[in-house]
């Protein structure tokens, strides 16, 4: 059997497999983003620092330094005249009415134009709740009002033979307001209200609208009968003073054309017992009534 044995020859020095070549070769590295860090950390410091120059410089620029723009644009916008008004409301008012109130015209710049003056002027109007005037530049001026919403009109008698009666409608804030861009048809198909005192000033609340709008909403939303809309609401019995017995608040309507409700009783109790009453009727082949007295505490006439 023959075996091999171990050569006694010395490494050789040159070739692949020297000793120098071996000492030559070197590992490849592993490139990470903790190696990365160590080696950018010595600089992150002068980074920083040249942020926050960079950061003071334009804070400096921006507030203290003129600026270096043309201004053209702001040049124009100061110098631009009116030409065009965007006008906005809930209510009825027009174009025609809102420049009859403030008079504006194209002969004055936009910067010019005193926003709350006409503001001033709008909001004395009493049909005006709120008005709000904004300059949208370069040309424009933006109008917006909230008017009063009319639940009713008022007849207001003449003092004297040379005046004529006052239509005035009555909103439903409560605030009496001379109205202005409704027509003859909402005139005549609003309800009439007569307040327990004829002597009132416009932008005026009536005295014990407190209880005389909340009837109103309760009976609209009863939802009857045409025959039982509201032609009328008359509160000559009604001064508006807690306390004080025997005041109703009274609905006229052409089927009934009395229905009073006790001013300080529960309402909803009142058209409930409204509400039977005139199912009982109808089962009766709606007999003529003439008036329905719900103030009477638990029974009706």
């Amino acid at each position: 059997m023959k075996f091999d044995f171990k050569s006694n020859k010395s490494v050789s020095y040159e070739g692949s497999h020297s000793w120098r070549e071996l000492n030559q070769t070197k590992s490849k590295k592993i490139i990470t983003f903790a190696s990365i860090l160590r080696r950018v950390r010595g600089y992150l410091k002068y980074i920083f620092l040249l942020l926050v120059l960079l950061g003071l410089f334009g804070f400096i620029k921006f507030v203290f330094l003129p600026s270096t723009e043309t201004g053209v644009g702001s040049e124009l916008s100061e110098n631009a005249f009116l030409t065009k008004v965007l006008f906005q409301t809930d209510g009825v008012l027009d174009e025609s009415w809102l420049a009859e109130a403030t008079q504006l015209n194209r002969k004055v710049k936009l910067i010019d134009i005193d926003i709350y003056d006409i503001k001033s002027k709008l909001e004395a109007y009493d049909q005006i709740v709120r008005a709000e005037v904004i300059r949208v530049f370069p040309d424009s001026l933006k109008i917006g009002l909230v008017e009063e919403q009319p639940i009713c009109k008022l007849i207001v008698e003449p003092n004297n033979n040379n005046e004529h009666a006052k239509q005035w409608l009555l909103s439903e804030n409560g605030i009496i307001f001379s109205a202005h861009g409704y027509t003859e048809d909402f005139y005549e198909d609003l309800p009439t209200f007569f307040p327990y005192n004829q002597e009132f000033k416009t932008s005026e609340s009536i005295l014990g609208m407190d209880r005389i709008l909340p009837l109103i909403k309760l009976y609209l939303e009863a939802r009857f009968d045409e025959d039982l809309k509201i032609k009328a609401i008359e509160s000559k019995n009604f001064s508006g003073e807690i306390g004080m017995p025997g005041q109703v608040i009274e609905i006229q309507t052409e089927r009934v054309p009395r229905i009073l409700f006790s001013a300080y009783e529960d309402f909803s109790e009142q058209m409930k017992r409204l509400r039977y009453i005139l199912i009982h009727l109808g089962a009766r082949g709606n007999p003529e009534v003439l008036k329905v007295d719900l103030s009477l505490m638990r029974s009706a006439a």
